[in-house]
């Protein structure tokens, strides 16, 4: 079981990276060729949507997400994983 949520984990994290990939690259589309794909008008209409707490809850999950995100890539992994054998 742990098996298999660790490969949902894994591909929902490459899912992501994909995701995020694809925003970049229609956002650097869209800068440089501006109103080809709108995207960076759909972020400055949201963006204007919000209110000034919105827009702080915004920045505080992006650096939750960020810190998160570095502490799961420099963790150790648990000892014993490696081997196969079962820890009790």
């Amino acid at each position: 079981m742990s098996q298999a949520v660790r490969k949902i984990q894994q591909w929902l994290d490459a899912l992501g990276s994909v995701a995020a990939s694809l925003v970049l690259v229609l956002v650097l589309v869209d800068i440089m060729f501006p109103g080809s794909s709108g995207i960076v008008a759909n972020i400055g209409s949201l963006l204007d949507d919000l209110s000034v707490e919105g827009r702080y809850s915004l920045v505080a999950i992006f650096l939750f997400l960020l810190v998160h995100h570095h502490w799961r890539l420099t963790r150790p992994g648990p000892a014993g994983r490696d081997s196969g054998t079962s820890q009790s």
